[in-house]
């Protein structure tokens, strides 16, 4: 038998049809989990120790469409390391992600998202989706400049805390989401940053007053990822065994273990639309979710199984708007090149 499929995932609710996969349709994977996120999972399929990662739609956008090199040299070496590297291959979720914008839920100085200009923003790992949709935040908010807007996440004058020209005091990696919770809520009046951005069902658990703990936070408000389909699925470039093609016509030849997994996928997620009431009970009862969050939450996603495009795939106008906006609020670097970029971070694409 073949070697299972290694799944970097985010265990979270969005996870459940990738669990339901394994344990109730015998698909052949082992699963990963990554707790900081989507930015990690990008240095993980990096270093090749999985093979298959599902996270977020701007993690995957900005870990591929970022680190151009500056001289000749750097470029070639950059374009041999894109040969190597893994590709977006498929759609998991179809909705967008709605973002709560969080501070400690005693910090009486912020009071609306309006109030974090220049202040310190906290975020999983430089380049995950916490930390780009800081920057869409601010692009929302009225706070970037020509110059701001110059500046990506992997330039020094982002991440670097005496930076200038962005609209953020600085930029501070916390880990995962109980870090971040501790850094904006320091109860020892010295708070490591100001605020962060998180899924909002999984930050509301820990709201104010309902949630008592030095830990507690408030919401300043939400926002949603502008981009359409909000989870996305990669794959190493090994897993696909004939070049990328944007024609219907021609099905690419892929790894019959990813086939599977689409497949299964398709299939566990019909599953999971066609037993609501099981689905929701099974989330709050395994996880760190209220049974009044899943159904709530369960009512605003839409997973991408059978019933839509299905999950083999992705289609051209998400990569397309997902690039277009990192790179308007300054987090991608706009050097012209964006049909060869788009094209050349795809593997597969929907016919």
């Amino acid at each position: 038998m073949e070697a299972p499929l290694r799944i970097g995932f985010v265990p979270e609710h969005f996870s459940t049809p990738l669990r339901l996969a394994i344990d109730c349709f015998s698909l052949h994977a082992e699963l990963v989990p990554f707790l900081s996120g989507t930015g990690h999972i990008v240095t993980a399929m990096r270093e090749g120790s999985i093979d298959v990662g599902v996270g977020l739609t701007e993690g995957w956008v900005m870990g591929l469409g970022s680190g151009k090199g500056k001289t000749k040299k750097e470029e070639k070496e950059r374009e041999r390391q894109m040969e190597r590297e893994f590709k977006i291959v498929g759609t998991y979720v179809e909705s967008p992600l709605q973002w709560s914008i969080n501070t400690g839920a005693t910090r009486d100085s912020l009071t609306t998202s309006k109030d974090l200009q220049h202040t310190r923003v906290g975020v999983s790992r430089l380049g995950s989706g916490s930390h780009i949709m800081a920057f869409v935040l601010a692009e929302q908010e009225g706070w970037l400049t020509s110059t701001s807007t110059s500046t990506s996440p992997s330039s020094p004058a982002v991440s670097d805390p005496n930076s200038k020209i962005s609209p953020y005091e600085s930029l501070i990696p916390c880990g995962p989401f109980p870090d971040l919770r501790t850094a904006v809520s320091d109860p020892s009046g010295n708070p490591q940053a100001d605020f962060f951005l998180w899924e909002h069902f999984t930050s509301s658990r820990y709201f104010a007053p309902g949630y008592d703990q030095k830990d507690a936070l408030k919401s300043l408000g939400d926002i949603s990822s502008p981009w359409g389909a909000s989870w996305l699925i990669v794959a190493q470039s090994s897993l696909l065994l004939t070049p990328s093609s944007s024609s219907p016509s021609l099905k690419q030849e892929i790894d019959p273990r990813l086939e599977n997994l689409f497949t299964t996928l398709d299939t566990s997620i019909t599953y999971f639309n066609a037993h609501i009431p099981e689905m929701i009970t099974y989330i709050s009862t395994t996880m760190d979710y209220s049974r009044e969050d899943v159904e709530t939450w369960i009512e605003t996603v839409r997973f991408a199984g059978k019933e839509g495009g299905g999950t083999r795939g992705v289609d051209r106008k998400v990569v397309e708007r997902a690039w277009g906006v990192l790179r308007d609020v300054g987090v991608l670097d706009d050097d012209g090149e964006e049909k060869e970029g788009i094209e050349g971070m795809v593997g597969l694409w929907r016919g």
